[in-house]
């Protein structure tokens, strides 16, 4: 007997240099096949990784770098677990011990009869193939795409070959988890309780299962329905912003999928008589979404409803000039579903949430007529006024991108200190130049007034332009006031 240990495993003897002497002369003959074995596999190894090299420099449309790189570590892992487990049989055969205490536990199962190094070596060669036929299949379709440098006769449609993929890769997959999971069940001796039990609770819930079927199909063909609705809307000029129909389709297809997975959930619950564990399961999911939904996005819900608002009513849409907030004239960039992208005339890039773009008025100088620009002028008060006016009539005709068929018009608004002040009313069309054609005819009206002798004062009266602009006031500069009294 063997001296054993705590758990009862039994030790190694220890061997007399006689008893080594004897073991190799009768079974030497093991150790040495253990030898050679090894250094066949070395050198095995060394010409597959050649081979392989070789095979890469030649790419067809059948193989390529990464399937060779697959199909080396496949051979390589095969390779390897075969030769360790011939060296422990052959390590058995030498030493009566080993084969007791170790080969025996791995190659003799009682409850099966096969033991677990059949089970265990057919697993990994069905998890090789499963990767090596995907590997395949994923290069034969960039070949039938015709992505790569041999080209096919006809390509394939990107989406026909997408689809044919997808379902050909998890159809293998699926394959090879059947068969892993039932080599594993024999190995284990669990096939015929865990297959008989699966069968007998199918048969029992037949018709449970192909209403599951059921649902899950129309769930999808629902799903594709309406996307394909939403695509022949987006196709055609209507007045549903695009980014609406996006979010519709979003919106949608979370919504039968939710709808879909309760149904699902309480289909199998009721399988299983757990129908009123799946009636709290579902209570609580709404409830912690809708409480996290609340705290975390209730400002984002107020802007998400604005951007719908934005989208539907379209008070604006990109490239339009307009004013927003307080004042700030700009144009637009993107209307997104929180946020509103604009351009101001600085060049500055500023994202407004569409809760805050819709709290004010918004003004759209690209849809409105003619701009009208305020110029106000303040000129002595005993000055000609009318020759005033005509001086800066013929100064604000002769400005650039100025409205021809509308003249300006002047009127007296008020007395300013010992000033009389004067409004222009000019109007342009060309929204994009507002600022460069209020710069032009400030300059114009003080240099025709001052040509004349006339000393005098020029700004705007908009409350959009900045509070620290400069005016005119002969030779001296000095900040306008946001609006006369």
């Amino acid at each position: 007997m063997f001296p054993s240990t705590a758990a009862g495993l039994l030790h190694p003897p220890l061997l007399t240099s006689e008893e080594i002497l004897h073991i190799m002369e009768a079974r030497g003959v093991y150790l040495i096949a253990i030898f050679f074995i090894l250094l066949a596999t070395g050198y095995g190894l060394m010409f597959l990784r050649r081979g392989i090299r070789y095979l890469k420099m030649v790419e067809s449309k059948y193989i390529d770098e990464s399937i060779l790189d697959t199909v080396e570590l496949s051979l390589r892992t095969v390779w390897g677990l075969s030769v360790l487990f011939s060296c422990l049989a052959l390590l058995g055969l030498a030493w009566d011990w080993f084969w007791d205490n170790v080969w025996m536990l791995l190659a003799d199962n009682p409850a099966t009869g096969t033991g677990y190094i059949v089970p265990f070596m057919s697993c990994v060669i069905v998890g090789v193939l499963v990767g090596i036929s995907i590997r395949l299949l994923h290069h034969n379709i960039l070949y039938k795409e015709g992505r790569l440098g041999h080209k096919p006769r006809s390509v394939w449609n990107p989406r026909v070959a997408l689809v044919v993929e997808l379902f050909t890769k998890y159809l293998i997959i699926a394959m090879g988890v059947v068969m892993v999971i039932t080599i594993s069940l024999t190995a284990i001796g669990f096939y015929d309780q865990i297959v008989g039990g699966t069968a007998a609770w199918i048969a029992l819930n037949r018709n449970g299962l192909i209403f599951l079927a059921i649902v899950l199909v129309l769930g999808y063909f629902f799903i594709k329905v309406s996307e394909a609705f939403l695509d022949d809307m987006r196709k055609k000029e209507t007045s549903f912003s695009p980014q609406i129909l996006t979010v519709s389709k979003l919106a949608i297809r979370y919504l039968i999928t939710i709808v879909v997975g309760i149904v699902v959930l309480f289909s199998v619950l009721r399988m299983f008589e757990l129908a009123e564990t799946g009636v709290v399961i579902v209570v609580v999911f709404i409830v912690l979404i809708g409480v996290i939904g609340a705290v975390a996005a209730a400002s984002n819900l107020r802007n998400a409803f604005s951007g719908l608002i934005l989208m539907g009513f379209r008070p604006f849409v990109e490239g339009d000039t307009v004013r927003l907030l307080d004042n700030v004239v700009c144009d637009i960039v993107q209307v997104g579903l929180i946020f509103t992208k604009v351009r101001t005339v600085r060049g500055e890039l500023i994202d407004i949430p569409n809760n805050d773009v819709l709290s004010r008025p918004i003004y759209n100088y690209s849809r409105s007529s003619d701009y009208a620009i305020a110029i106000l002028v303040g000129v002595p008060e005993g000055s000609d006024i009318e020759r005033v006016r005509e001086w800066m009539a013929d100064a604000i005709v002769e400005t650039e991108h100025v409205v021809d068929g509308r003249p300006p018009e002047i009127f007296t608004v008020g007395m300013e200190q010992d000033r009389v002040v004067l409004e222009a009313q000019v109007h342009t069309g060309h929204h994009k130049r507002i600022r460069h054609i209020k710069s032009e005819l400030m300059k114009n009206i003080s240099a025709a007034l001052r040509r004349h002798g006339v000393c005098c004062t020029v700004h705007l009266s908009d409350r959009d332009e900045s509070e620290a602009m400069r005016i005119v006031k002969g030779h001296e500069t000095q900040v306008a006031p946001r609006r006369l009294p």
